[in-house]
């Protein structure tokens, strides 16, 4: 799981620095998706489970240089943008 989540990661920061004033989205399996938000909370990789990311559902991360904020986590309803 960790070479999963440093691929992630590496892939993520490349689409940041290639599209920084862009929103971009990232499909991806479950697993691979919750190694990123862990990544990007701070939290291990061992806890990742206890996340639940339904099929199709939404998670938005904010990236600026050097920071990230988890916004949402999982939205499964309608999203206003």
């Amino acid at each position: 799981m960790i070479e999963t989540q440093a691929r992630m990661i590496r892939e993520i920061d490349s689409i940041r620095v290639r599209h920084p004033a862009d929103t971009v989205a990232v499909v991806s399996h479950g697993d691979p998706l919750r190694s990123v938000i862990a990544y990007f909370l701070g939290i291990s990789l061992d806890l990742v489970l206890r996340m639940e990311l339904s099929t199709g559902s939404l998670t938005i991360v904010q990236l600026d240089t050097g920071n990230a904020r988890v916004l949402c986590i999982n939205q499964t309803e309608e999203v206003p943008l």
